[in-house]
C-alpha cells in the first residue's frame, strides 16, 4: 500500500516525523460524489485525468511517484498509482502541512474566512503569488445544483448540474486568508494601509481585476514596494 511505503520512507528520512505521521491518504467514501442521478450536466472535475504530482509532507518532498486529480465537488485530491486510472478510493490527507504540485500548480489545504457560505471554511487553494508581505490564492470549486422541471409551458426545465465557483483570497504577513470580491472599492479597502503604492499601480497599470495576470502583477507590485 502506498501510504505504508511512504510512512517507511519518512521514518528512514527523518524520525521527527513519526509522531506527526498518521496516514498520507484518506479513504474516499463510496459514491461520495454520486448525486443520485445519471442525468447530470458537467463534471465534478476541471480536469478528469490523473496527473503526475509532487507531494510535500511536513516539509519533506516525497520521492514516490503519485498521480492526482482534483475533485472540485468533494474538495478531494484523488490519488492513483497510474495516470490511466479512471477511479480512485484514496485521497490525499487534508492537512495544512501537506501540499502538492500538479504540473506546476501548487495546491494547499488551508483555513479560509468570509468565503462562499455554501462551502467549508477550509479547503484547497491554488498558489498564484507568494510574497514576503502579500500573497494571492485562487479557490476553484464546483457546486451541485438540483434539476428543475417546468411546471407550465411558459417555464424552462433545467437538468441537475455542476456549477463552477471561484474565489480570490488575499493574505498579509502570513496571516489569515481573506476572500475579496474583485472590484476597485474592495481592493482599495484591503490595501488601505498601503494605499499610496496601490494608487501608483492603478495609475500606471490599467487592467481588469478579474484578469489573473493583472491581479498577480498588482499583488507582486504591492509586495515588493512595501
Amino acid at each position: 500500500m502506498l501510504s505504508t511505503i511512504m510512512a517507511a520512507q519518512l521514518r528512514r528520512n527523518d524520525s521527527r516525523l513519526n509522531d506527526a505521521y498518521t496516514d498520507l491518504t484518506n479513504r474516499i467514501e463510496p459514491n461520495s460524489t454520486n448525486m443520485g442521478t445519471t442525468n447530470l450536466n458537467g463534471s465534478p472535475y476541471f480536469d478528469p485525468e490523473f496527473k503526475e504530482a509532487t507531494v510535500t509532507y511536513f516539509g519533506k518532498i516525497l520521492d514516490d511517484k503519485v498521480y492526482l486529480r482534483y475533485n472540485a465537488i468533494s474538495d478531494e485530491m484523488e490519488m492513483s498509482l497510474s495516470p490511466h486510472a479512471t477511479q480512485s478510493d484514496q485521497a490525499l490527507i487534508k492537512n495544512s502541512k501537506v501540499s502538492c504540485d500538479i504540473k506546476g500548480a501548487v495546491y494547499r489545504y488551508l483555513p479560509l474566512t468570509n468565503g462562499n457560505t455554501l462551502l467549508a471554511k477550509a479547503g484547497y487553494v491554488k498558489e498564484i503569488y507568494i510574497g514576503q508581505k502579500y500573497s494571492l490564492y485562487l479557490r476553484e470549486r464546483k457546486v451541485f445544483r438540483e434539476g428543475k422541471k417546468a411546471r407550465t409551458s411558459l417555464e424552462r426545465s433545467f437538468p441537475a448540474r455542476f456549477v463552477d465557483e471561484s474565489e480570490w483570497y488575499f493574505q498579509k504577513n502570513q496571516g489569515v486568508l481573506n476572500s475579496i470580491k474583485l472590484n476597485k472599492k474592495n481592493i482599495k479597502n484591503y490595501f488601505e494601509s498601503d494605499i499610496e503604492h496601490l494608487e501608483t499601480f492603478l495609475k500606471n497599470k490599467k487592467g481588469d481585476f478579474k484578469n489573473i495576470d493583472y491581479l498577480k502583477k498588482l499583488v507582486r507590485f504591492m509586495d515588493e514596494l512595501t
